[in-house]
């Protein structure tokens, strides 16, 4: 733009999102304060389910039980669940009356395991948050994609 549009003149005339990929993602990073509240809560909330396990041994992972979204310490969470999931449905021109979170759970992987790539189809968005003690991350948020895989059009006949 160089000496053609200066600091206060337009420059550009429209923008927009192209959908070139299966999948639009968006990265949410909350405030410093109440991400580090909420990584906190949570890892206290876990501690807690697991303190009666054996400990975890290398590769191996656990997974909680999939209402914690119902739970009084996750309700910050959720919250923010719920702005984000709205926010992003705006942006997608997505009417909506209610937002309903069909299931949330806590996955713990000991060192050398890993999560392996799923999908949720039941659902529109799935938010994702990482919560890893004793880092601290330069670019810490909380990540969302679409849960649903492209499905090939079929053809059914009798």
């Amino acid at each position: 733009m160089r000496g053609s549009a200066g600091e206060s003149e337009r420059w550009m005339e429209a923008s927009d999102v192209i959908p070139m990929f299966p999948t639009l993602v968006w990265k949410v990073q909350l405030e410093a304060k109440l991400r580090d509240a909420l990584d906190t809560r949570i890892l206290a909330v876990l501690q807690k389910m697991r303190r009666d396990l054996p400990a975890l041994a290398a590769g191996r992972g656990w997974q909680s039980e999939a209402t914690l979204h119902q739970r009084e310490e996750f309700g910050d969470l959720v919250a923010c669940v719920g702005h984000a999931a709205k926010s992003i449905l705006r942006f997608l021109r997505v009417g909506h009356d209610a937002i309903e979170i069909s299931g949330c759970w806590a996955t713990v992987l000991a060192k050398g395991a890993m999560h392996k790539a799923h999908s949720h189809p039941n659902n529109y968005l799935t938010p994702s948050t990482f919560v890893i003690p004793g880092i601290r991350r330069a670019s810490s948020g909380r990540r969302w994609w679409s849960s649903r895989p492209r499905t090939p059009i079929r053809s059914w006949s009798k």
